[in-house]
């Protein structure tokens, strides 16, 4: 439970240094046509935060390896 929310003040975080919101929200179809039917599992620091307060993660690699996605996503 503690890893979560050590986790959950990481992803909050790394909300505010994306300056140009880029990996705070969901794509947005209307944004980026096309997006979804390329990227099959999107993921996005607002899915990763939910994640952190529901205490999903079970250790900090779950973590990396969801934000290692959001990298390959982009």
């Amino acid at each position: 439970m503690a890893l979560n929310k050590e986790l959950g003040v990481l992803a909050e975080h790394l909300s505010a240094l994306d300056a140009q919101k880029l990996f705070t929200q969901r794509v947005r179809e209307k944004e980026a046509p096309g997006y979804y039917s390329i990227v099959q599992q999107p993921i996005d620091l607002s899915v990763l935060k939910a994640k952190c307060k529901r205490n999903e993660y079970g250790c900090s690699s779950e973590f990396l390896q969801d934000m290692q996605l959001m990298q390959d996503n982009s």
